[in-house]
């Protein structure tokens, strides 16, 4: 089976437009990548979203917070499981 090509891209613009989704999902096909994740600084606009969902199953583009990103992992509390 072939394995599927991923890329990462963060945003400079503070909300994605469906004009970035657009123009991310071209390079998206030119580069023949499949699965992508987009880090947004405050979210998308609904006709950015809309455009991820008319555009799975065939291209995936998951989106994140920046702010969900930025975890200083030494300060985080595991919790135990107990039997």
């Amino acid at each position: 089976p072939a394995s599927a090509s991923q890329s990462a891209r963060i945003t400079e613009e503070p909300k994605v437009g469906i004009k970035t989704i657009k123009v991310y999902c071209q390079r998206m096909q030119e580069e023949n990548i499949t699965r992508a994740l987009i880090v947004v600084q405050q979210g998308m606009t609904p006709s950015a979203k809309q455009s991820l969902v008319d555009m799975a199953p065939k291209y995936i583009l998951e989106q994140f917070l920046q702010q969900e990103l930025l975890i200083n992992i030494t300060e985080h509390e595991s919790l135990s499981m107990s039997s």
